[in-house]
């Protein structure tokens, strides 16, 4: 029997057998962390922790945990469709379908990259107004990067010989810098350089695309909303940032 291009990925591309291994690897090495700004601690945060799990759950063929952890992400698939026009419910489900622990992984995967474009897009309708709710979102798109995305890009640098780990990282450090400084009393005030935080996070975008090139780009050329304009009627409430 054939196998689909997700079993059995082409001989060019690396970004599906590295992006299962990063996930697997994430699941055996939870990391310490500290306040993140939403009311949480960042291994509480809903996206990743349920990802996490249902891949946990997906490895150990408990397909009715997978589904019902999956259900808890909703909000996630909803809000795409709205911020960033790209729809996850149907890459997920096909996924969900065929009880692979690969293609699930693949397909959860696709979706935290997509979040953390949603992070940067939130940002950038708002325009950096708000310091603190953009530093916030910048560092739920880094905790995102960092247990879900960047054990692809690592492994893929290491095969290939590149660097686009280390320069993701400088482009982090740019979209922090981007977002200004309120300041101490009017001291240090510095305020947000919003081309320059564009800028930086469509390269961080650009090179995990590179790595991940088989992710959907958005489907619309209709613009996406902001989240000031949307609401956060679908969120979890320790997910609304």
């Amino acid at each position: 029997m054939e196998q689909s291009r997700f079993t059995q990925p082409r001989r060019h591309s690396i970004a599906f057998p590295v992006a299962t291994i990063a996930l697997l690897i994430a699941l055996l090495s939870p990391r310490l962390a500290v306040a993140q700004g939403y009311g949480y601690k960042k291994e509480e945060d809903p996206l990743v922790l349920g990802v996490k799990q249902a891949i946990s759950a997906a490895r150990k063929n408990q397909h009715d945990q997978v589904a019902a952890t999956v259900k808890t992400l909703e909000w996630q698939v909803r809000e795409l469709r709205d911020d960033v026009r790209v729809d996850m419910k149907p890459v997920i489900d096909a996924a969900l379908a065929t009880k692979d622990v690969r293609r699930i992984g693949y397909a959860l995967t696709e979706l935290v990259f997509h979040a953390t474009r949603q992070k940067f897009h939130w940002n950038q309708a708002e325009k950096l107004a708000d310091h603190a709710r953009a530093r916030a979102r910048l560092q739920a798109a880094r905790f995102y990067y960092d247990e879900i995305l960047s054990h692809a890009v690592r492994r893929a640098d290491a095969m290939l010989k590149k660097k686009r780990h280390e320069a993701i990282l400088v482009h982090f450090e740019q979209l922090r810098s981007a977002t200004g400084s309120p300041g101490l009393f009017g001291a240090g005030k510095r305020p947000p350089d919003l081309p320059k935080y564009s800028k930086a996070s469509a390269d961080v975008e650009s090179l995990l695309r590179e790595v991940y090139p088989e992710f959907r780009k958005s489907q619309e050329k209709k613009k996406p909303t902001s989240r000031t304009k949307r609401g956060d009627e679908h969120r979890p409430k320790q997910a609304q940032s």
